[in-house]
């Protein structure tokens, strides 16, 4: 059983996304041998009122028990914890995702610790995106890069719960390897790591594959291409089987939730 924990449905402001649809992600899924996914609504970073966005993805998920509601918070905005308080009891959400740098506010900010004070009450894991698309091919809007030294400190002082950094990148993580692979509630997943073909190798070597989940970023990046990564390294079958069924991290949720 694969498991794509960095998966999105909906469009893009700034060009067209295809297959953005639901039905479209399941059918990738299914053509790729992976059957549960872990879902954010892009729409949901835009929108003036994310609420909004995650009311419809809740709505969409419904039915779905191998698809799971991970809800975009902005904690900056007004009226976002009462919103996370609602969905913890409204929705079935399964983590709560941040985009620092499309919001504009720092991981020191103190409304973080406000929401890390939530997630720890509500039980939900985070996951902490470290950028959707390329900022090299961004339009009209450039989303700040979130500083290392920033996502250390905050690791280091606040992640006593699930922490997933999404899309990050091979520099970022190396730097970043020693609090990644020694804090017990930190992993990383798979959809940043197109920098060379011998990614998973490189990261094998720093202990870091331990702690990695796959996710593909999918539909604004291409699944199969972060699938591959994984799936031709030159790692043991039992690490490869590891990452793709992210059962650290499920088990990880599973222990924090209660």
């Amino acid at each position: 059983m694969s498991v794509d924990f960095n998966c999105f449905i909906g469009g893009w402001p700034f060009h067209k996304v295809r297959a953005g649809g639901f039905a479209d992600l399941r059918a990738l899924h299914s053509r790729n041998g992976i059957s549960r996914g872990f879902v954010s609504s892009t729409d949901a970073i835009f929108y003036n009122d994310p609420y909004e966005a995650d009311i419809d993805l809740a709505e969409i998920l419904k039915d779905s028990p191998d698809y799971h509601h991970v809800m975009t918070v902005n904690p900056a905005l007004p009226g976002c914890f009462d919103d996370l308080e609602r969905a913890s009891r409204e929705m079935n959400i399964a983590g709560v995702r941040i985009s620092p740098g499309f919001h504009g506010y720092s991981l020191s900010d103190p409304v973080m610790t406000r929401l890390c004070e939530a997630l720890r009450r509500l039980r939900l894991p985070l996951f902490l995106t470290m950028r959707m698309e390329d900022e090299r091919i961004t339009y009209m809007v450039h989303p700040e890069t979130v500083p290392h030294d920033e996502v250390r400190e905050f690791l280091d002082s606040q992640a006593d719960f699930p922490v997933l950094l999404c899309n990050i990148r091979l520099g970022e993580l190396k730097e970043l390897s020693e609090v990644v692979v020694n804090n017990p509630y930190v992993y990383a997943d798979c959809s940043g790591l197109k920098d060379s073909c011998s990614v998973m190798e490189t990261l094998d070597t720093n202990g870091i594959t331990a702690k990695l989940v796959y996710g593909s970023l999918a539909p604004l990046f291409c699944l199969k291409s972060t699938l591959l990564i994984v799936e031709t390294s030159d790692i043991s079958e039992d690490k490869k089987r590891r990452i793709l069924s992210g059962e650290g991290f499920l088990n990880l949720i599973k222990q924090f939730g209660g």
